[in-house]
């Protein structure tokens, strides 16, 4: 009877689940790389990699701070990735906003010379208007 609960005792810390970093670093790497997500790639990379170390640092000594450290170093990693593709997305998108703005500028400006050229030859034929 002992030896059995010793068993039940050993095999329970031998299979201890993830640390609550890495999976919320987890998460946090679905959400970066989930499709539509405007992510940068080096920032996400890193984040990747440190998922990666403390996915095997959990495999070889679960719930260690070694596995915390590396997986709140990847949760970060990957809410900056996420932070910094929402500022590029949104410069991205003022650059293309500004671009439409100068085309219809351009365009209305044209349009403006082109009715200007007409009023002057108007005003300019010979007969009408001068000697």
């Amino acid at each position: 009877m002992r030896t059995t609960l010793m068993l039940c005792i050993l095999s329970a810390c031998a299979s201890a689940g993830p640390s609550p970093e890495l999976v919320t670093a987890r998460h946090a790497y679905a959400l970066a790389t989930a499709p539509g997500t405007p992510a940068s790639q080096p920032h996400l990379f890193r984040a990747q990699q440190e998922l990666n170390a403390a996915e095997e640092e959990h495999y070889q000594d679960p719930q260690s701070t070694e596995e915390r450290h590396l997986a709140y170093l990847a949760t970060r990693d990957a809410q900056i990735a996420m932070e910094r593709g929402k500022v590029q997305a949104a410069v991205d998108q003022s650059l293309l906003v500004n671009r439409q703005y100068t085309a219809m500028l351009e365009e209305k400006s044209k349009k403006a010379s082109s009715r200007t050229n007409v009023c002057e030859q108007r005003v300019c034929e010979p007969g009408k208007n001068g000697p």
